[in-house]
């Protein structure tokens, strides 16, 4: 990497910090991952008015639960059941949150995938991230253009690394274990997809989409590989323009 290609990602993290991102924007700088946002984020912006209607399957983590706690999966873990199949997975879900499936029902409600290749993925991207900041500590004449205290972004990036490498930890221990389940989610009527972190023993499963104003809420079964069955599960949306 050159000199003026690292300086240019200093300054898309420092521009990126100013607005409040962290991990999320030194991925965009080094185009090394999608365009994602993590449940927390459209969880947040759900108090905003973006849906007109809500459904009984809609069920938002309380006040208290620190969403910054948890560990987020890759989206591509999750995928929606076809409209066509949504009675017959919503019947078989019953009264249950979440439910495992078979490998036989994996094929009917989800297209194909292979999680633990997707969670290779992740880990190596999370890798890259981390080494990234060990390398390349943001330049302080940088961030004083900026008004901005060096010693306030140090703690920030320190931060970063820290749940880098708890995210890393995490995820290796995931690797193998993962297995598939039906769960029951919320969506707006618009396109997007689902995403979702764990905290701990409770998931939260989210929806992100794009619009500008308020939608109807609808239930969406989704096919989730996950390390483990869920206590809870938290369902929210959120709407990004």
């Amino acid at each position: 990497m050159t000199a003026k290609n690292t300086r240019f990602i200093q300054r898309t993290i420092v521009r990126g910090l100013l607005l409040g991102f962290s991990v999320t924007f030194l991925g965009l700088a080094l185009h090394a991952e999608e365009d994602e946002r993590s449940p927390a984020q459209m969880i947040a912006e759900a108090t905003n008015p973006v849906f007109r209607t809500t459904v009984e399957w809609y069920k938002p983590p309380p006040e208290s639960f620190d969403l910054s706690r948890g560990v987020r999966l890759p989206y591509q873990l999750f995928d929606a059941v076809p409209v066509a199949l949504i009675e017959e997975a919503t019947a078989l879900l019953g009264d249950e949150d979440v439910i495992p499936l078979t490998t036989q029902q994996v094929t009917r409600f989800s297209s194909a995938v292979d999680p633990d290749a997707v969670l290779d993925t992740k880990i190596e991207e999370a890798k890259k991230k981390l080494l990234f900041f060990q390398e390349n500590p943001v330049d302080l004449t940088l961030l004083k253009q900026y008004g901005m205290s060096g010693e306030e972004q140090e703690e920030r990036r320190r931060r970063m690394m820290e749940d880098l490498a708890t995210e890393i930890k995490c995820l290796q221990e995931w690797e193998r274990q993962l297995k598939p389940y039906l769960v029951k989610a919320v969506a707006l009527q618009a396109g997007g997809y689902f995403s979702g972190v764990f905290v701990s023993q409770d998931l939260v499963i989210g929806f992100g989409a794009m619009g500008s104003h308020p939608v109807p809420m609808e239930r969406r079964a989704v096919v989730a590989f996950l390390p483990k069955k869920p206590r809870h599960v938290y369902t929210g949306v959120g709407m990004m323009e």
